[in-house]
């Protein structure tokens, strides 16, 4: 009877770590496995932008023609971006560099709504 108690956890850890399993690399997948590069612009150069995270950490990312630059829900430009402007940005590992796919910044469109209704 120990035995098929023992036998009963056993299967049992094994499922649930299965369902995490599961679970993470939806999580992992449904990002397209980009990663997301959040906080204030500190520097913006022709190829790159830099931006400070809330922890302090700076994280340089590179920037193409491809990238998608997107201020306040709007389709935009990178001179359009400023130092000190908060941004997601949306990017892809190459090599040991990250290339933005997309740039958001500025107030999203909800947001900005809300504020001229006060």
């Amino acid at each position: 009877m120990a035995n098929q108690q023992r036998n009963s956890a056993l299967y049992l850890k094994i499922a649930a770590l299965c369902f995490i399993s599961v679970l993470l690399t939806a999580t992992v997948y449904a990002h397209g496995g980009e990663q997301h590069v959040m906080g204030t612009v500190k520097t913006i150069g022709a190829s790159s932008i830099t931006v400070e995270s809330a922890t302090h950490t700076m994280q340089t990312v590179n920037v193409t023609s491809q990238t998608k630059f997107i201020n306040g829900g709007n389709p935009s430009t990178l001179s359009a971006l400023k130092p000190g402007d908060r941004v997601v940005i949306h990017a892809k590992p190459v090599g040991k560099t990250l290339e933005a796919t997309e740039v958001k910044f500025g107030a999203t469109p909800a947001r900005a709504a809300g504020k001229r209704a006060h």
